[in-house]
């Protein structure tokens, strides 16, 4: 199944690219992979924050063990 996908132009500092370049050639991917890894990583990581959270599922479940 194909992914559809959105084309999105952002301007970034020259010093951030030679690093976002740097690190994608050490993994061997290109650049709008490395920035699609990176931005799946961020996402993922604020959901899990977001779990955490005082409304999140976890903080649900704690209060329901302590009762």
């Amino acid at each position: 199944m194909e992914v559809k996908k959105k084309r999105l132009n952002v301007d970034l500092p020259e010093d951030m690219i030679d690093e976002l370049d740097y690190f994608a050639k050490k993994i061997g991917l290109n650049r709008t992979s490395m920035i699609a890894v990176i931005v799946k990583n961020y996402i993922d990581q604020q959901k899990s924050f977001s779990m955490l959270s005082d409304d999140g599922a976890i903080n649900k479940i704690m209060k329901q063990l302590d009762k």
